[in-house]
């Protein structure tokens, strides 16, 4: 059974333009090669046309698998191995192609004449001889064909009119099989090597990216607790009771924090109920001034996506919009399904959104956080609509049915 990584190697391998180019190329290049070889474009069969891109195809396809089959973790086989294992294999699928288009090459035959008589040939009526070279009467007429034994054999060609017969040497199939055998065998080396490398160095970088992402996350714990204690030392002298309440709430929204800075991605249920976490301990401490309207569609909860998306986006609306406003304002959370894929919208009223202010800790640490998504083709963007300030996240991730 071959394995999901020859399978996802082979698809990467014809999915590149380049790919495909060499095998145009190849093909094309082919016609030149043969007339410069003076070979006329009358003996070119139709093959010539399509057999050289044929072949390169196969050899793209096929020649790297036997390099590529381990039966273990490795990303190629040893050398020893790999050329036990591609030899028999190339041999095999280059045979099998020789023999499905031994009719495109094999080439046209000359047609011989079937032995039987000449075919008629207009001659020229005799002329008359001069009378000085008539035989005298009475004596028999000499036949002046040549003798039997210098004559051709009736409905034969004369030996210099005959084709010459081919040259002894290995039949095309066969010089064909010794040249693709020892260039599969390389190329299957070398295009192997070179995936086996580009592999290495893909897993690098996600693991960097993952790294960072998480060095990243961790560093909204310190941020986001420092906004919530600075907000309830306040209330401390205010209202006691309630700031006690919070620090409960605060307790968990640690453990909660805790999860989301260790994960590269979680469900999206898990960071709403964050958020309400979040929320809860801000209304203790804005009171009325803090409403909160959620749109959330049905089944979006289960979508896994990267942590802490929508807590900087709240944060960054309480902190800047509603808290610094003194009547406070109305936050709204949105969560839907799009054609491309999620969108995720915090939108305040309250303070309005000033341009030239720097942009903060949370938006900046989420913003470089959505760089080491490309994969996800994410785009933030942050603007004023009348009163309202709003904050639009877009993700092109699996939703699922």
């Amino acid at each position: 059974m071959i394995s999901a990584d020859i399978i996802q190697g082979l698809s990467l391998r014809f999915r590149r333009p380049v790919t495909w180019g060499v095998i145009l190329g190849f093909g094309i290049l082919w016609i030149p090669a043969r007339l410069l070889a003076g070979v006329s474009i009358q003996r070119m069969g139709a093959w010539e046309f399509f057999l050289p891109a044929l072949i390169l195809t196969a050899h793209l396809a096929l020649a790297p698998i036997p390099w590529q089959w381990t039966g273990d973790s490795r990303p190629r086989a040893t050398l020893l191995r790999g050329v036990l294992q591609a030899a028999p294999w190339n041999a095999a699928w280059v045979l099998l192609l020789l023999w499905g288009v031994t009719d495109f090459v094999q080439p046209a035959k000359p047609v011989q004449n079937a032995v039987g008589p000449a075919p008629h040939q207009d001659r020229p009526a005799p002329r008359d001889e001069p009378a000085d070279r008539r035989p005298p009467e009475g004596r028999p007429q000499v036949d002046r064909q040549a003798p039997e034994e210098e004559r051709p054999p009736q409905g034969r060609l004369p030996a210099e009119d005959r084709p010459a017969p081919p040259p002894p040497g290995p039949r095309p199939e066969w010089t064909m099989l010794f040249l693709n055998l020892p260039f599969a065998l390389v190329l299957g080396l070398f295009l192997s090597e070179k995936e086996r490398v580009e592999r290495s160095e893909s897993d690098l970088v996600d693991r960097e990216r993952q790294a960072r992402a998480r060095a990243l996350q961790s560093q909204m714990h310190p941020h986001v607790l420092f906004n919530v204690l600075g907000g309830l030392t306040e209330l401390v002298h205010e209202d006691p009771e309630a700031a006690e309440e919070a620090l409960v709430g605060l307790t968990e929204l640690l453990r909660m924090l805790m999860k989301h800075g260790s994960a590269l991605s979680l469900p999206l249920g898990e960071e709403r109920a964050l958020l309400e976490r979040y929320l809860d301990i801000e209304s203790i401490r804005l009171g009325p001034r803090l409403e909160v309207e959620v749109t959330w569609q049905d089944g979006l909860d289960r979508i896994l996506v990267p942590p802490l998306l929508l807590q900087p986006l709240v944060e960054n609306a309480v902190k800047h919009g509603i808290s610094p406003h003194p009547e406070g304002g109305i936050i709204r959370i949105e969560a839907a399904r799009t054609e491309m894929g999620l969108l995720l919208r915090v939108a305040n009223t309250g303070m309005p959104l000033d341009r030239g202010a720097k942009a903060g800790t949370g938006l900046g640490n989420l913003r470089e956080r959505l760089a080491l998504l490309p994969q996800a083709r994410p785009t933030l963007d942050l603007r004023q609509e009348g009163e309202w300030t709003v904050a639009e996240l877009r993700l092109e991730v699996p939703l699922g049915p």
